[in-house]
């Protein structure tokens, strides 16, 4: 395999955490051509974690901007021809670099941009997610593609990230700029990606209510000339504030905090108790399956 790969961890404040990601980016069964640490002014001892592996590690520190500011900024820095982010809360299998650039070499499609992992879960709970296999019409209904991938420098420096989703979802947002100009990815299931899920977490701030639904809109106002009309209404009506309070629930009984999901049960029913109407939730997934089916005949 020919294929130069970079590999870098954006971190800001991670010194908890950004040793294992480190030491299984050094485990590596196909070695990355560098492994930069990406620090976002941090203000723990991030740093001097990082000094500890010598040269091993190239650190650069960055005042604070936010994670695609960085990422942005590490696309000009890295050399490889394909570069993988590991954020510096999570670790990858010692062969998941060499997995996924067999998917790429073996791979005739110059369309193809990024190779996606297949997760387990670990921290406030265990649970393993298979991905689904990528489909433009399904990628519309939500994100299901990790910036921890390995990802096509070149096409990744054409598009760039929009720091104006530091706050969340600036993953889906990239992914789908790709889509929409005719790019795609493979999943990758020999592999795994361990994704921590922890309450600090980007992600474990955007499961407020309503949270999830706001940031559909805003990616929709932005590729609005990607969705179709009836898309648009599909993909918010996906992230009403029912169906995340339904898998904020899910979350709280995976991680063993039930008096937690208790409560929040309880003051759901009282507030919102249209959330656990079994014909509603049936009535919308039987709709929106064949709306989507519309959708694929028409095009």
């Amino acid at each position: 395999m020919s294929i130069s790969v970079s590999a870098f961890i954006p971190a800001y404040n991670a010194a908890n955490f950004i040793a294992q990601a480190i030491e299984s980016l050094l485990a590596q069964t196909y070695k990355p051509v560098e492994i930069i640490v990406a620090d976002d002014g941090s203000t723990d001892n991030t740093s001097q974690i990082v000094a500890s592996y010598g040269n091993a590690i190239n650190y650069i520190h960055f005042t604070h901007q936010g994670v695609y500011a960085i990422r942005n900024a590490m696309l000009q820095q890295v050399t490889g021809e394909w570069f993988f982010n590991l954020d510096a809360d999570n670790w990858v299998e010692p062969d998941f670099l060499e997995q996924a650039v067999k998917i790429i070499e073996e791979s005739a499609d110059h369309r193809l941009a990024f190779v996606y992992p297949d997760q387990i879960t670990f921290g406030d709970y265990v649970r393993r997610t298979i991905v689904p296999d990528f489909s433009l019409q399904g990628f519309k209904m939500g994100n299901y593609v990790d910036m921890n991938s390995l990802i096509c420098t070149e096409t990744a420096r054409r598009f760039g990230f929009d720091s104006d989703f530091n706050d969340g979802w600036g993953d889906y947002d990239f992914f789908l700029t790709l889509a929409k100009h005719g790019y795609h990815g493979v999943a990758m299931r020999s592999s795994q990606l361990h994704y921590r899920v922890h309450g600090a977490s980007i992600t474990a701030g955007t499961q407020q209510y309503d949270r999830r639904q706001q940031l559909m809109r805003r990616i929709i106002d932005k590729h609005n000339d990607f969705f179709t009309p009836g898309e648009a209404k599909l993909a918010i009506a996906k992230f009403a504030p029912e169906a995340v309070i339904r898998h904020r629930l899910l979350e709280l009984w995976w991680s063993g905090r039930y008096s937690r999901a208790i409560k929040l049960t309880l003051k759901t029913l009282l507030t919102c108790p249209q959330t656990f109407n079994p014909m509603k939730i049936l009535a919308s997934r039987k709709t929106t399956a064949s709306k989507q089916n519309q959708d694929v005949a028409r095009r």
